[in-house]
């Protein structure tokens, strides 16, 4: 069949509907159609609309089960989005269960899970397995807030105590000279030797002395 459908009522007088792109009826079960592109719409217990779609599926009429493979998608009408791979919806009473790990995605945050399972009429989610839940925060402002001010009586404690550690920087002591060298005698400079008090000082050197001549004057006589 191309574009079946189905419609019937949950055992609480909701309506639901089970449509396909094309539909083919399994041998020897009347019952039971094999479906490709699926979609059933629900409705919960507050009267929204819980749309279910996948790649394929199997629809049992006279239980009223509905099975999804590959690509299961259900929309709840206030945006939550679940995605998963299989899951087995009881469209009796509006309970679904799915053992595929499972990611969830809406207005209030996002989750994800090994497994889920939808109970009491479609009002309680229950995520089975190792889940995670992240929450979607406000906007982050564009100037930093300031941190609050610490009171009067812990800011003047901490002063006190700033003060208190304060110590001013002093130069390290100098080290202690090995106890061997404070026996031997400390000398400054170098020391003068024996024999250099008694060293004759050198002469000075004159250059181009003349030798001195005892010369004679004579003198005439007086006439």
């Amino acid at each position: 069949m191309v574009n079946p459908r189905y419609g019937g009522l949950d055992r609480y007088n909701r309506p639901y509907v089970v449509t396909a792109a094309i539909g083919r009826q399994v041998p020897d079960r009347d019952d039971v159609m094999a479906l490709e592109r699926p979609k059933a719409v629900m409705t919960a217990h507050d009267g929204a609309s819980i749309v279910l779609t996948a790649a394929t599926g199997i629809y049992q009429s006279q239980p009223q089960l509905l099975d999804l493979f590959r690509d299961v998608n259900l929309v709840h009408e206030n945006g939550t989005r679940f995605v998963t791979q299989r899951a087995h919806a009881n469209l009796s009473d509006n309970s679904a269960e799915g053992h595929d790990p499972v990611e969830g995605h809406g207005p209030s945050g996002d989750i994800t899970g090994q497994g889920f399972r939808i109970l009491s009429n479609g009002e309680t989610i229950i995520f089975t397995g190792e889940s995670s839940l992240l929450f979607k925060g406000t906007k982050s402002s564009s100037t930093p807030a300031e941190p609050p001010a610490l009171p009067a009586v812990v800011e003047a404690t901490a002063a006190r105590i700033a003060a208190e550690v304060a110590v001013p920087l002093v130069a390290p002591p100098m080290p202690l000279p090995p106890a061997g060298a404070l026996a031997s005698p400390t000398h400054i400079g170098p020391t003068a030797t024996p024999h250099a008090a008694t060293k004759p000082a050198p002469r000075a050197k004159h250059a181009g002395r003349i030798p001195m001549r005892d010369k004679r004057v004579d003198h005439g006589e007086a006439s």
